[in-house]
């Protein structure tokens, strides 16, 4: 939910039984959800040294999907510090562990994050290798498309940057109209809205190719159309509220007042 500040005590606290209890098991999960937390308060040196300290303790187990998470945490704070050569490394270590375990969720994910930074590396040859491959390991586990849009817009990015602006529309096409059922399918309007705020970036670049092709009308078309979805939605799940009764010292206040003019 974006609350990072509030995370961290309950995260502390969970930290804290682990430490005190040596037979309850190692708290990745906690540590990793703090790394995470810490990235989102924008406190990276904190973050990278969490996870060093992870890593260092999880060094000699055989916990190999707790190493990916952790790589992958530490190198999307090293991409996001600008060490984008280190970001790599750690990442396609991750990438290494989760091919190992045929994890095909740690594929998608890691995939995904590493084709991003290899696009902001300018290596667009690589990026499109990677981001095949995280939507390849992704038709694995079905169930499981959150990922999905943010990956397909990304493969379109990356044609889009190599001059390949139709194979990238048929992409973005297919990453918005996945989105697009997922909110139809959303069980509240207050997720249709939290839905379209994490993946607007998708809609974001599809509007900016568009408007690269001087196609002005499409991109605003395309951003119309999810706007146009949320008021409906908004509209058909709106209900009138009842009135509340009044308070026991509401019947009790004077009928009149000051006048408008005497406050003024």
């Amino acid at each position: 939910m974006g609350r990072y500040a509030e995370s961290l005590k309950p995260l502390d606290e969970a930290i804290d039984i682990a430490a005190a209890h040596p037979e309850v098991a190692y708290p990745t999960l906690a540590f990793s959800t703090k790394i995470d937390a810490l990235v989102g308060l924008r406190r990276y040196g904190d973050a990278l040294q969490l996870a060093n300290d992870c890593l260092n303790n999880l060094k000699q187990t055989p916990f190999d999907g707790q190493k990916t998470q952790v790589l992958l945490s530490r190198g999307t704070i090293e991409a996001k510090l600008g060490n984008l050569s280190a970001a790599i490394a750690d990442m396609q270590t991750a990438l290494g562990l989760a091919n190992h375990m045929h994890n095909f969720r740690g594929l998608t994910d890691v995939g995904g994050t590493l084709a991003q930074t290899y696009f902001d590396s300018g290596r667009l040859h690589e990026a499109l290798d990677a981001i095949n491959a995280a939507i390849e390991a992704n038709t694995n586990i079905p169930n499981e498309l959150y990922l999905a849009p943010a990956n397909l817009a990304l493969k379109a990015k990356i044609l889009d940057k190599m001059g390949n602006s139709q194979a990238a529309e048929g992409f973005f096409r297919k990453s918005t109209t996945l989105v697009d059922a997922m909110i139809r399918r959303a069980s509240t309007v207050s997720m249709e809205r939290q839905l379209l705020a994490e993946m607007s970036d998708i809609y974001s670049a599809y509007f900016a190719s568009l408007c690269r092709q001087n196609r002005f009308e499409d991109a605003l078309q395309a951003l119309e159309r999810v706007r146009g979805r949320l008021e409906a939605e908004a509209l058909e799940h709106h209900s009138a509220q009842p009135l509340r009764a009044p308070t026991p010292q509401e019947p009790v206040l004077p009928r009149s007042g000051p006048s408008m003019q005497t406050v003024l």
